[in-house]
């Protein structure tokens, strides 16, 4: 009796062992398996850059650079779907840009790269190790190639032109998904020599005066009304391939964002403003003497190709009860290229 009470127990604890045995290894792959990887071109081989002096931070400066990495990766004997598989990663090896979000720093001041995953369809080159392409997550070996996209961007002031020798961007690694264990560095990406110049015009009229014509008070008789139009132009001598945009100041008030230029304190006239025109004949308001893009009440003037010359009026505006007297208004300008 005690007999048969005793063996059913004997039995079932190899069974159970067994059980154990049999699904343990199912979502472990082996140390040291891993993916190879080669990457096509390199080292990345971008055109000359020519920059807007002005260009905004983030701005593309760059063509973009399709790369390939051919990834073969071992075949996955305990295939589990979505439990195991290979990871690919992107290392920055000069850290992500503190300017700007979806770039890398090059390693070269104020120049960064951003990189898209062609086969994620989103950027991936962020402020941290990011997954380069969907997890491999095959039983058999699996070869594929995967494309990335790359673009050069402004992250800062660009100070050093010529040529200019590149780094290493970006390592490339395996994540190993159900362990989480990081392989050594597989490939390596680098930035080839770069050849930089800055773009920026020439002011050919640094000093513009404009002698204003004669004109009588009885013109000027109710506020608005404008007479005494004088043409002048600003001389520049720009190279080719990006945007001049101006912004103009007023020199006596310059917190004047208005259309009408302050008289200058020489003036005896009263009752009177100067009004600037563009060559379409819209009226210029006026902003801070600065460079940056988007600068308020900053303007488009042409792209460079070709500019010469930005024509412009100025003529006299009713501001309230005009008095006779002399006439003086100051303005700078500010010339912005991007």
């Amino acid at each position: 009796m005690n007999q048969t009470v005793r063996q059913p127990i004997r039995l079932a604890l190899p069974a159970a062992a067994l059980a154990l045995l049999a699904f343990g290894p199912s979502g472990v792959l082996a140390q040291g398996v891993q993916c190879q990887i080669t990457t096509y071109p390199r080292p990345l081989a971008f055109r000359d850059i020519a920059i807007a002096r002005d260009a905004a931070v983030g701005a593309p400066i760059s063509e973009e650079l399709m790369v390939r990495s051919l990834i073969r990766c071992p075949r996955n004997a305990s295939f589990v779907r979505g439990s195991v598989g290979f990871e690919v990663q992107m290392i920055p090896t000069q850290g992500g840009s503190r300017t700007v979000s979806n770039a890398w720093e090059t390693g070269i001041p104020g120049i960064g790269v951003r990189v898209f995953s062609v086969s994620l369809g989103r950027t991936i080159s962020g402020p941290s190790p990011a997954n380069a392409i969907p997890t491999i997550n095959n039983r058999n070996p699996t070869t594929a190639n995967y494309f990335f996209r790359h673009q050069l961007v402004k992250t800062g002031p660009i100070s050093l032109t010529g040529n200019i020798t590149g780094r290493t961007i970006y390592t490339m690694r395996n994540r190993i998904a159900s362990s989480g264990r990081i392989t050594d560095t597989l490939d390596t990406v680098n930035l080839g020599t770069l050849s930089v110049t800055s773009r920026t015009c020439t002011v050919t009229t640094p000093s513009v005066n404009v002698p204003m014509s004669r004109a009588l008070a009885s013109t000027l008789s109710r506020i608005g009304e404008v007479t005494g139009t004088t043409n002048f132009t600003i001389g520049l001598q720009c190279e080719s391939g990006f945007a001049v945009h101006i912004t103009l100041t007023d020199a006596t008030t310059p917190g004047n964002r208005t259309d009408i230029l302050t008289l200058a304190p020489a003036s005896t006239a009263e009752g009177v403003g100067i009004r600037i025109r563009k060559a379409d004949n819209m009226p210029v308001s006026f902003g801070p003497d600065s460079a940056v893009p988007e600068n308020t009440n900053q303007w488009l003037v042409d792209v460079s190709d070709g500019l010469s010359s930005i024509p412009m009026t100025a003529e006299y505006v009713a501001t309230g009860a005009v008095t006779p007297g002399t006439v003086h208004g100051l303005a700078t300008f500010t010339m912005s290229y991007q």
